[in-house]
Parts: structure tokens; sequence; C-alpha cells
């Protein structure tokens, strides 16, 4: 019977997930280019990222609390690379920054749905009350400049990803 019901209610949890991808596309194509809003951590994840893509520590490796975040860039880098004719990785990264830095905006987007996508789903599956299953898909709305940084690429956005993960557990 609980099961039923899940299976009934399914397409409710898509509301807020889809909100959440509509908002951030369109708040994406605000900011486009990172170098002329976004720059600051950005620019450091997207080298730092190139360094673990590449394989090499060649210019360095800043490490700070923002370690995730730079894998996450440098899984973005490998996915973005797949569809360049380039020379090198590095020649690419440093020629076309702007493209690898999109990857990853898209990438936590993308990332950040699914997550709340999923814990109103499991949150559901385990409780069967829907009041706490939509609200925990509320969180990344509660905050409008939060809201407004969730696909700039910094440490911040992937606390959509963490948070979701606590109140899970919770």
């Amino acid at each position: 019977m609980k099961y039923d019901s899940y299976k009934r209610l399914r397409f409710i949890f898509i509301i807020f997930p889809l909100v959440f991808l509509v908002l951030q596309f369109l708040l994406k194509a605000d900011y486009k280019y990172y170098f002329t809003s976004a720059y600051d951590p950005a620019y450091a994840f997207l080298f730092n990222g190139l360094n673990f893509a590449d394989g090499k520590l060649g210019s360095g490796l800043a490490g700070f609390p923002g370690t995730p975040v730079q894998i996450f860039v440098a899984l973005m880098i490998r996915l973005g690379y797949l569809f360049r004719e380039a020379t090198s990785l590095a020649e690419d990264v440093l020629g076309n920054p702007e493209y690898y830095l999109n990857w990853a905006g898209y990438g936590v987007i993308i990332l950040n749905t699914l997550t709340i996508l999923l814990s109103g789903m499991i949150l559901y599956r385990h409780t069967g009350n829907l009041t706490p299953s939509l609200a925990i898909q509320l969180v990344p709305f509660l905050s409008v400049t939060g809201l407004h940084f969730h696909s700039v690429v910094m440490c911040e956005p992937f606390l959509v990803f963490a948070i979701q993960g606590i109140a899970l557990q919770l």
C-alpha cells in the first residue's frame, strides 16, 4: 500500500527540482563569463582541478577546504575535454578557461538538482509523509543569495549536497 502511494505521488517530487533547474539555468545565463563576476574562487578551483585532471602538479597545488570541489572540477575538465580537439589538456584549459568553468557550473547544477529530487523521494519512501518530503526539497530555496550562487564554481553550492544528506540522516 505504501509503495503504491509512492508510485502515484512520484511526479510531485519533480516539481521543486525542476523549478530549481530552470532558475539555475536562467541565473547562469546572467553571468556566463566567470572573469567578469565570479573569478575569485572559480579560477583557483579551475587551476587546481587541472592539476588533478592532468595528474601532474606542475603549477603547484593549493590545498584548502575546497578539495572536493577541485576533484569535481577535475572530473568536469576531463568530461569537457572529451568533446574538444585540442593538443594537450593543459593548453586547452588555459586557452579556454570559461569553457571548462561553464562545464563545472552546469555540472554543479545537475548534481544539486538530482540531490534535491532524490532527497524528497528517499525521505518519502522511508517515512510515508509527504509534508517533510517536500519540505526537504525546499531547503535550497531558503536563501535568495544562496540560490543566486548555486551554479558558481565555489564551495557553497556543494553545501546543498551535504545539507540534503545530513537532513536525510536526521
